[in-house]
């Protein structure tokens, strides 16, 4: 794959109507471990964070996924399909570190990311946007760090501050519901040895 270029689509290998939008660092070596992030949008437009983010990619060499089919309205059991699907084929092709995925969503992406780390045993953190912690989470014990992140205006703010834990960490910024800032998702990926 081009290094340093979005991707807008890349099939999976096991199932070929399941892909991908990818952003590979541009000094990426395939003998070196990369961080990655993969990414769940509301709307299934995985190349939109790609966008915003893919400087932060280059500058800390992170590799970023971007899920073109996850979206709102989906039944869990294809959401759990699509996610597990999506992140196999990643790490079968690229050069990822296991102890450094990432989870990252928004509004109702945000619930696949914290979904997506419940089913896996690998991923250290979820970036959740705008969206509360799914219910079934709640009372669950967490084997990754979670960073709810939601606006003071925004809606979510209060069923988010209602769920705080020991393995949470709450965000609240002056606007409604946006996609984080560059300087707020590096500083969250940087908080991964605290």
């Amino acid at each position: 794959y081009k290094t340093g270029e979005l991707i807008n689509n890349v099939s999976c290998l096991k199932n070929a109507s399941i892909n991908y939008a990818l952003y590979i660092p541009v000094n990426y070596n395939s003998n070196k471990k990369y961080p990655v992030i993969f990414f769940f949008d509301a709307h299934a437009r995985g190349s939109k964070p790609l966008k915003f983010y893919h400087s932060l990619a280059d500058k800390y060499e992170i590799i970023f996924v971007g899920s073109n089919n996850s979206k709102n309205g989906l039944p869990q059991q294809a959401l759990v399909g699509i996610v597990n699907t999506t992140m196999n084929d990643a790490l079968q092709k690229l050069s990822i570190d296991n102890k450094q995925i990432y989870t990252c969503g928004f509004s109702g992406g945000a619930k696949v990311a914290s979904m997506a780390a419940l089913g896996s045993k690998e991923i250290k953190d979820v970036i959740a946007c705008a969206a509360p912690m799914p219910a079934e989470m709640t009372t669950m014990s967490l084997t990754f760090n979670y960073t709810a992140i939601a606006g003071v205006e925004d809606f979510n703010l209060k069923d988010i501050a209602k769920q705080e834990r020991s393995a949470m960490l709450i965000i609240a910024y002056d606007t409604k519901m946006k996609y984080l800032s560059e300087q707020e998702i590096i500083w969250k990926i940087n908080r991964k040895n605290e």
